[in-house]
């Protein structure tokens, strides 16, 4: 699939000099990130599992902090970790500008969350913002992966969006989206998205592009490829994993589900 489509690969053609184009995540599109990304609709399916199950929380993918810091908020001690160093940077400007107070009950690392290296077992790790779509790797083998670092009678958690395979093979390409949003300085952007899919190869991508009216400022391209996969998929590799078990709960107009793996208590010994 081709990186940049429709408006975008128009914009790249036509105004090349107006383009400054960042990887997703790193440098500039950490700010996009946030001005995007917000996380209310998931927060109330994690402070359920964490009453549920307990602390303390591991944050994977945990970005610039949009789930991190209100965890921290709610009294959890918060583990995050995030394989890009400019998001963890963001999450501790966030902490020195909004919750400087709740710096002692949170911990971050720079790691692959698929090649953790932690001290601590967890009563929650979770995965916000759809993020486990960004595993290239076998779903199984990931969720025993992080079996051990859950407590028993702790859980893993995360939201997916459902998108099983389809019947074409033409990409299906979304309505062109736009959006205003104030940055961390308060001032306007518009924000440009568009989505394309590709069933037959089971991977999507988001365009994105970021402008600064009454600026000089260039307008910010950036894109991200993730796989789609459908909920039954997940089901499967839930069942056969160590776990062994999966409750999931639909929301959004029934196309995301809230997914939880609980790990069972150890039975006591004879």
């Amino acid at each position: 699939m081709n990186q940049y489509f429709g408006f975008f690969a128009d914009l790249i053609k036509e105004a090349p000099a107006s383009i400054e184009e960042q990887e997703f995540y790193y440098g500039d599109t950490v700010e996009l990130y946030d001005q995007i990304c917000r996380g209310d609709n998931e927060l109330p399916f994690f402070l359920q599992a964490i009453a549920l199950h307990g602390g303390p929380v591991l944050d994977l993918c945990c970005g610039s902090g949009r789930l991190t810091i209100p965890l921290a908020r709610h009294g959890t001690e918060v583990t995050g970790v995030d394989l890009s160093p400019d998001m963890l940077a963001k999450l501790e400007s966030n902490l020195r500008q909004k919750s400087r107070r709740l710096a002692d009950r949170i911990k971050l690392y720079c790691q692959d969350m698929t090649k953790l290296d932690l001290p601590e077992q967890y009563g929650v790790v979770l995965i916000g913002a759809t993020s486990i779509r960004l595993l290239q790797g076998d779903f199984c083998d990931f969720f025993n992966s992080l079996y051990d670092y859950v407590r028993p009678g702790g859980c893993l958690c995360f939201d997916m969006e459902d998108l099983p395979d389809g019947n074409t093979d033409i990409p299906k390409t979304g309505e062109l989206i736009a959006a205003s949003a104030a940055d961390q300085e308060g001032r306007l952007s518009i924000l440009l998205f568009q989505r394309k899919i590709d069933a037959l190869q089971r991977q999507a991508c988001v365009n994105m592009a970021k402008i600064l009216p009454g600026t000089t400022k260039k307008v910010l391209l950036t894109s991200t490829q993730y796989r789609t996969f459908g909920l039954d998929e997940i089901k499967a590799a839930a069942l056969s994993s160590r776990f062994g078990n999966i409750e999931t709960t639909a929301y959004n107009g029934s196309q995301e589900y809230f997914c939880k793996l609980v790990k069972q208590e150890v039975p006591a010994s004879c």
